[in-house]
């Protein structure tokens, strides 16, 4: 049986945001992922890489629920001109 499923991966994700959370390490400034994905590597039974991998993203989407929006909206002059008939 194949373990790398889709709902395999969102459990290790869910289990990588939890342990992110539980850490408490800074997200705004550069930090090692290496004993969180040891410990989750533990705690799930997955490979190292693969624990390294979701703690990486765990930590990249906590880092940017923190970023104030700066895209969107409306810009002048942006669009194709109207047709005036």
């Amino acid at each position: 049986m194949a373990l790398n499923t889709k709902a395999r991966s969102l459990e290790l994700q869910a289990l990588a945001a939890e342990i992110v959370a539980a850490s408490g390490i800074s997200l705004t400034e550069k930090t090692g992922v290496r004993p969180l994905a040891k410990l989750m590597a533990e705690k799930s039974g997955c490979h190292y890489t693969t624990a390294k991998n979701h703690i990486a993203k765990a930590i990249r989407r906590a880092r940017y629920a923190l970023q104030p929006v700066e895209w969107g909206g409306k810009r002048e002059g942006s669009g194709r001109p109207k047709q005036e008939e």
